[in-house]
């Protein structure tokens, strides 16, 4: 499932830390998906659950001056569900955190 904020709403983004395990299980079960993919907050994103997935590959660009851009783009292997940011001003995988995020880890 690809939205650009969240399921059922465009105009707001999902940050990782109002997330809960059990919130992202919910809400891919009732997608019935495996994948989730959203944008709008231009902050890059990847959480994995036993349901699946959840991502945010951040932003190449922003016409807003005001807005940060973290200038990223994601990869996923759909078999593996395993995610790499990649950082396109560097051309190189990018150590974020946030894109490492394993349950229990």
């Amino acid at each position: 499932f690809m939205c650009h904020g969240k399921p059922g709403n465009n105009m707001w983004g999902m940050y990782r830390d109002h997330l809960s395990e059990t919130y992202l299980s919910m809400v891919l079960s009732s997608l019935q998906a495996d994948v989730l993919i959203t944008g709008h907050t231009h902050v890059p994103l990847y959480m994995r659950v036993d349901e699946g997935v959840l991502i945010n590959p951040g932003s190449l660009y922003t016409f807003d001056s005001s807005r940060a851009t973290s200038g990223t783009y994601g990869v996923l292997d759909l078999v593996s569900l395993r995610f790499e940011l990649y950082d396109a001003r560097a051309n190189q995988v990018q150590p974020v955190a946030m894109a490492n995020y394993q349950k229990g880890a």
